[in-house]
C-alpha cells in the first residue's frame, strides 16, 4: 500500500515538472511547418522564423525570440528585451505534426499580419513537412552553383544525374580545385530523391536576392519533364536541407580526376 502511495507521489510530481522542463518546445522545435498559404515556420532551440513568398514583396522574413510556457509561446524582438511587451499565442498541437497558433494579445495579432502580409488573422494553421510528400517524383539531374563570399564560402559547381553520375568543379575553399568526376553511392542518391520528395518542388517560389557579403546560389532542378530554376543568396527554408546536402556532397565523394575540361551548363540559360 505504501509502495503503491510512494509511486503516484512520484508520477504526479514528474507530471507537475513537464512544462518547466520545456518538453513541449521538442515538438515545436527542429521541424519545418507548412501553412495554408505555402508559408512557413522554422525554430531552433531560441529563435522562430516565419517565411512567405508573395510577388509583391518577394520572400520575406520574421525573425523572434521566443519561450515555451506550457500552451503559450511568447515572442520578443531580442533576447535583452526588458520591455516586457510580447506577442503571446496558444499553441495547440494535433499529434505531432498539426500546429494552430491563436493570438492572445494584440502584438500577437499585429504580428499575424506581418507573417502573413494579409491582414490581422484570428488563428495561424501549420501542418508538419512530411504531411506533403511528393511520390510521383521522377528524378532526373539537378545542378546547382555556389559562388565565393566574404568570407571563406566554397566556390562550386556540380552536376548529378539519374544514373548516379556526379560531375564537379571546385573553386576556392571547395573540398578540392579542378574538374572532377565520379558516382555518388546509392545511399547518398536515395538522400537526395529523399530530400527532393519534401522540397514542394511545384509550388516553392524564391526572390532573385543578391548580397556582396553573401554567395549567390545558382540551382536548377530537372523532375516530371519540368525545369525548376532558382538564383538568389538565401534559399528558401523548405530548400535548407538541398542546399546543405549539395555543399557538403563534394567532400563525401570519391573524386576521380578528369582528365579534360568541362563546363556545367543550366539548360535554363540556354533557352
Amino acid at each position: 500500500m505504501k509502495k503503491n502511495i510512494l509511486l503516484r507521489l512520484v508520477v504526479l510530481v514528474f507530471l507537475s515538472v513537464i512544462p518547466a522542463l520545456g518538453i513541449s518546445q521538442v515538438s515545436i522545435a527542429n521541424k519545418l511547418w507548412v501553412g495554408e498559404n505555402n508559408e512557413y515556420i522554422k525554430a531552433d532551440s531560441t529563435i522562430i522564423r516565419f517565411e512567405l513568398f508573395s510577388k509583391k514583396f518577394g520572400n520575406t522574413r520574421v525573425a523572434r525570440f521566443y519561450s515555451l510556457s506550457n500552451d503559450t509561446l511568447k515572442l520578443v524582438d531580442s533576447n535583452n528585451d526588458e520591455s516586457g511587451l510580447t506577442s503571446n499565442f496558444l499553441v495547440k498541437l494535433n499529434g505531432k505534426s498539426q500546429m494552430t497558433l491563436t493570438p492572445l494579445n494584440s502584438g500577437a495579432k499585429q504580428l499575424t499580419n506581418l507573417i502573413t502580409l494579409d491582414g490581422v488573422k484570428e488563428r495561424l494553421s501549420y501542418k508538419e513537412i512530411h504531411h506533403f510528400p511528393f511520390d510521383s517524383l521522377k528524378f532526373e539531374k539537378i545542378i546547382f552553383n555556389a559562388t565565393e563570399c566574404f568570407g571563406r564560402c566554397p566556390a562550386m559547381s556540380l552536376e548529378i544525374k539519374s544514373d548516379e553520375k556526379f560531375r564537379f568543379i571546385g573553386g576556392k575553399y571547395s573540398a578540392k580545385n579542378g574538374h572532377y568526376s565520379g558516382t555518388i553511392s546509392s545511399d547518398q542518391y536515395n538522400q537526395l530523391l529523399e530530400i527532393l520528395r519534401y522540397a514542394q518542388l511545384d509550388l516553392v517560389e524564391c526572390s532573385s536576392n543578391q548580397n556582396i557579403d553573401l554567395p549567390t546560389y545558382t540551382l536548377e532542378v530537372q523532375y516530371n519533364g519540368r525545369i525548376r530554376y532558382f538564383k538568389t543568396c538565401v534559399l528558401p527554408f523548405v530548400l535548407d536541407d538541398l542546399g546543405e546536402f549539395l555543399l557538403t556532397l563534394p567532400g563525401r565523394v570519391n573524386l576521380i580526376d578528369s582528365n579534360e575540361k568541362f563546363e556545367i551548363e543550366f539548360n535554363t540559360l540556354k533557352k
